[in-house]
């Protein structure tokens, strides 16, 4: 039926985007599910929060499988929080739901990972970007770059990128793509201040 992908780097709003529209379905009477990556445990295992505290309740996924496994047939619209973690068979996943079972999907993503480089699924050479790039609709949101100028003072600039941090400083380049975390590992950085550290 519909493919909707709301996409950006952290601390962005995708999952408090993903809350909002997931909630006017509801609203509108529609017969909805959420699901999520069970390995994302930052916020409950039942449930997609935001980071500004709103949630919603979720279904975890150890597999894209399980999503069909696990789906009501009633179900006309379907949230996918996180999809960056999930296998790469979420594609085929999200393929069926639109177009065999006639479900809207609602789907969040990093669009890119700490490298600037479309985020891959696990094990595999395909990408995010296969399924962003076939949504009936996409919105990229952004965040605030809170690179420190000075003791006091951020950057502030739109943050389109999200820096991977250990001890407090840029992740090298061949670090692991996959960790899951918030503040503790990630900032959002602009185009100036975002730093891909090479060998």
């Amino acid at each position: 039926m519909r493919l909707e992908v709301i996409t950006g780097p952290m601390f962005s709003g995708k999952s408090e985007e993903l809350i909002r529209r997931v909630k006017r379905s509801i609203i509108a009477g529609q017969k909805v599910q959420v699901f999520k990556p069970a390995v994302d445990t930052r916020d409950g295992v039942e449930y997609v929060s935001s980071h500004d505290e709103r949630k919603i309740e979720a279904i975890p996924a150890a597999s894209s499988q399980e999503v069909l496994e696990k789906l009501n047939q009633q179900t006309e619209v379907v949230g996918l929080d996180e999809i960056q973690f999930f296998d790469e068979g979420i594609i085929d996943v999200i393929n069926e739901l639109v177009l065999a079972r006639y479900v809207k999907v609602i789907a969040s993503c990093l669009n890119l990972d700490f490298r600037t480089e479309p985020f891959p699924f696990k094990d595999s050479k395909r990408t995010v970007a296969e399924v962003i790039l076939k949504a009936d609709s996409m919105v990229k949101l952004s965040s605030i770059c809170t690179h420190k100028i000075s003791n006091n003072v951020i950057c502030g600039r739109e943050a389109i990128f999200s820096q991977r941090m250990i001890d407090g400083k840029p992740a090298p380049y061949d670090s692991p793509t996959f960790l899951v975390g918030a503040k503790e590992f990630y900032e959002p950085r602009c185009r100036e201040h975002h730093v891909i550290k090479r060998k």
